[in-house]
């Protein structure tokens, strides 16, 4: 069962959440009983409860992270950046963004403590995701150690660094498309009346 959370992270990574939810879903059940054994579900849990939030099922987003608070395990502090991505997204999907910001900001203080530059980025890039323009420093430092796209800024958005808005990608969104995530918030869809028989 723990194999079947692999393709869900990565369809969640991929952004594309609501084909993650299954996957994520479907690890869960299979590892919920054996939590026990050392914390195995949040494996599962902190992805899902991100998946949740981006697809705007708000409630269960914060189900699984009262969840996951009430049942810390000490075997799994290395996923605890990952746990602040999570509420960060929950928050940002809530409409809460400088408390996403915050939380974003302390899972890169999280990963950076403990030597983790790539997630340091990850957390970092979340945060600029959300509005943050004040991490364009720090992404250049880690773009010397940590390979990839992400802690550059885009070509296009170069000499505008940090850029006046965060609306590059269209409308109501928070993220560059060059850097393989952009998120809308969700919008809520009126719910049609059930037909009535006449």
């Amino acid at each position: 069962m723990a194999a079947r959370g692999t393709p869900g992270r990565t369809t969640l990574a991929q952004g594309r959440p609501v084909s993650a939810l299954r996957w994520l879903r479907e690890a869960h059940a299979g590892l919920e009983r054996f939590d026990t054994a050392g914390g195995f579900e949040h494996v599962c849990l902190i992805p899902l409860g991100r998946a949740l939030a981006l697809t705007g099922d708000l409630a269960a987003a914060a189900d699984v992270q009262a969840r996951l608070h009430a049942r810390q395990h000490p075997m799994v502090l290395f996923l605890q950046p990952d746990l602040y991505l999570s509420r960060a997204w929950l928050a940002a999907a809530q409409g809460v963004s400088s408390e996403a910001v915050a939380l974003a900001h302390e899972a890169a203080s999280v990963a950076a403590a403990t030597g983790h530059s790539a997630h340091e980025v990850l957390a970092l890039h979340t945060a600029v995701c959300f509005g943050d323009r004040s991490v364009a420093a720090r992404l250049t430092a880690l773009a010397a150690r940590v390979d990839g796209p992400r802690p550059r800024p885009p070509p296009r958005t170069r000499p505008r660094w940090p850029p006046t808005t965060p609306t590059v990608c269209g409308p109501r969104r928070t993220c560059w498309s060059g850097w393989g995530t952009c998120w809308r918030p969700p919008t809520r869809r009126p719910r049609r009346p059930p037909p009535t028989s006449g």
